[in-house]
């Protein structure tokens, strides 16, 4: 969760899904922008994804729990992470003992209570790339295996709309993040996401209202808060761009029609809780992040953003636009704590929209496309696909700004809703030109 020292050595030993799910999201861009010749940032995705669905999983095709204790209620805080210098010694072999504790830092009198040693990679003696040399690797199969035998820590199993949300979002993104490089992972994130946002539907939405949790079979009756409803329709968003299943943007619009609904009515921002419904928590929202969370209301106005992008609806855009002038001169003023609000800006003001028509289905025909976009940072870009067939459907969501495409191709869609490129999505040189354009977006100013 956070650091407990002044040298940033020993964490609080709690694990969040809301910081998981985050630093999963946060790796895959790190790798799509700055990674394609250093791994790190790959890997560390990967690990992370991998353990969200082994400890924080409630059980195949369901959602995710809240967190991890620090200990068990017999334990001691953090002893499950911890290990002594002389087990070390006993349960690795002399070369794998000396190489493990000069790359984690391992004392025999610690770095922690009672002589213990937190495991933590110092950045001097070669940092992560000297932790995967195969007798480091050896050694950590060998202790993790130790450790599973241990007393495990007590976990919050609650499910929260809001934190599966963000979960959500990290699994339907690394999807196009391993597109490319590993197809068996990509697709099983995929269905990590959409399991996990089927679990959350069937649980947590009753009679056209959110709800904030549940805890198994138990259905709470708290009313979901801003954040559960923006950051589930973000999902939504997300998870549609990468199965392009358009029922999933019909409860995103759903969601989003909520908000507007429950949470307005009083002022120019959103409330934190729908407006009447608690006297405990403060009436509005700002803009500001808090604490590690994304601002909900500025994660509304990318939401408004990407459903205009998609649906074509100016009120949509009319919303967004309204909460982008709502801020004042409160972001330029304290600017690291509006990210989330400074991200939203910066899709108002250059964003392109990626149309894919294929014969059959997007995720098939397209693949080599959709793989070469998830090598790449493209924040301003909101992809809409479909095929021919659904195309012609009339109740599709994003009827109206697919039915201009040209079928069995890529066109590019600029700030202006000009076409700024059209063409296949099979060669290579096609990809290559569809990528250029992207990589070279217009502005249109605020």
């Amino acid at each position: 969760k956070c650091s407990s020292d002044v040298c940033w050595e020993i964490p609080q030993f709690d694990k969040h899904l809301s910081h998981n799910a985050l630093m999963a999201t946060l790796f895959g861009e790190a790798h799509q922008a700055l990674g394609h010749h250093n791994h790190m940032y790959l890997t560390v995705c990967r690990q992370t994804l991998d353990f969200m669905t082994s400890s924080l999983r409630g059980a195949p095709n369901r959602g995710f729990y809240t967190s991890i204790h620090s200990c068990s209620e017999s334990s001691d805080e953090g002893s499950f992470y911890l290990w002594k210098h002389d087990d070390l010694a006993r349960r690795l072999s002399e070369s794998e003992f000396h190489e493990f504790a000069r790359v984690y830092g391992v004392t025999e009198w610690g770095n922690f209570e009672n002589g213990t040693n937190h495991l933590r990679i110092g950045h001097d003696l070669g940092g992560w790339h000297a932790s995967q040399d195969e007798l480091v690797q050896a050694a950590l199969l060998k202790l993790r295996a130790a450790r599973s035998k241990r007393e495990q820590p007590s976990v919050d199993d609650k499910m929260v709309a809001a934190y599966n949300g963000l979960a959500i979002s990290a699994f339907a993104k690394a999807h196009g993040v391993f597109l490319a490089t590993d197809p068996e992972a990509a697709t099983k994130y995929l269905e990590v996401a959409q399991s996990a946002a089927r679990d959350m539907k069937a649980m947590l939405w009753r009679d056209g209202q959110l709800y904030r949790c549940c805890h198994d079979e138990f259905q709470s009756s708290a009313p979901g808060l801003l954040e559960d409803y923006a950051f589930m329709t973000r999902a939504l968003i997300d998870l549609y761009q990468h199965d392009f299943d358009a029922d999933w943007l019909e409860w995103a619009l759903e969601l989003n029609k909520c908000i507007q609904e429950q949470f307005t009515g009083q002022g120019k921002c959103y409330s934190h809780a729908p407006v009447g419904a608690s006297s405990l928590l403060p009436a509005y929202q700002d803009f500001e992040d808090h604490g590690e969370l994304p601002s909900a209301v500025a994660v509304c106005i990318s939401n408004h953003l990407s459903l205009n992008a998609i649906t074509g609806s100016q009120a949509q855009l009319k919303a967004a636009e309204k909460l982008l002038l709502a801020v004042g001169d409160a972001a330029v003023k304290k600017a690291a704590s509006h990210s989330q609000y400074l991200s939203a800006l910066d899709l108002y003001m250059d964003s392109q929209i990626v149309r894919v028509i294929t014969p059959n289905e997007v995720k098939t025909d397209a693949r080599a496309f959709l793989a070469t976009l998830g090598q790449n940072y493209l924040p301003q870009v909101t992809i809409l696909g479909a095929s021919i067939r659904q195309v012609s459907c009339k109740s599709h969501p994003a009827g109206a700004v697919l039915k201009s495409a040209s079928t069995n191709a890529v066109s590019i869609l600029g700030s202006d809703a000009d076409v700024e490129h059209e063409g296949g999505f099979q060669e290579e040189a096609d990809i290559d030109k569809a990528m250029e354009t992207l990589m070279q977006p217009t502005e249109v100013k605020l």
